[in-house]
């Protein structure tokens, strides 16, 4: 590719800043700039494009710094989706325990196995083997059998490990636990 196209080379050989001829015999340039200097005849500076043989040995350099950056790229989005994930779970943890522990202070509420059905019901659209008590474990204190007097405080705590609701080999969050209670005053 030339700097000058065709008619400016055409129209520079007219005026005689070239001598006949010799506009086609020059060699592809890959920038030029104008100058002031009064050695230059034409006022352009041409500098020839890089050759071939150059730019075919740079191809493969940019394959290997991808393969250098991507595992270091791919840790940190793999590890910010689990973080998020674990975020999402304690949440879910936490208002299914307000939940629970609101359905547990209800004048209604007889057994403490009911409010733990509930609780397993409420997470299972985050947990989906909240059904399993070995996953997730609800203590639910007092335990109660008998009715309640009003006015005791219950308290419902839920657990679940890291490694059952990850998505991910665990390399993150290794043996971590997540928790959530909440505690109410019974009606």
């Amino acid at each position: 590719m030339c700097c000058l196209s065709k008619n400016v080379s055409t129209w520079l050989d007219l005026i005689g800043l070239f001598p006949m001829g010799q506009s086609s015999r020059r060699h592809s340039f890959g920038y030029c700039r104008f100058v002031t200097d009064t050695q230059s005849i034409t006022g352009l500076i041409c500098r020839p494009a890089v050759s071939t043989s150059r730019r075919i040995s740079r191809y493969g350099v940019a394959a290997i710094e991808f393969a250098f950056v991507a595992p270091f790229i791919l840790f940190i989005i793999f590890g910010a989706v689990e973080f998020a994930r674990m975020m999402m779970v304690k949440q879910a943890l936490t208002s299914a325990a307000r939940e629970g522990c609101r359905h547990a202070t209800l004048a209604t509420t007889l057994a403490s196995e009911d409010s733990d059905t509930f609780v397993r019901q409420i997470l299972k659209p985050t947990v989906s083997n909240s059904q399993d008590s070995g996953i997730v474990k609800i203590n639910i204190v007092p335990s109660f059998s008998a009715k309640p007097e009003s006015g005791s405080v219950i308290v419902m705590a839920i657990e679940v490990n890291c490694s059952d609701i990850t998505w991910l080999p665990e390399m993150f969050l290794c043996g971590a636990k997540i928790r959530g209670s909440a505690s109410m005053s019974r009606e």
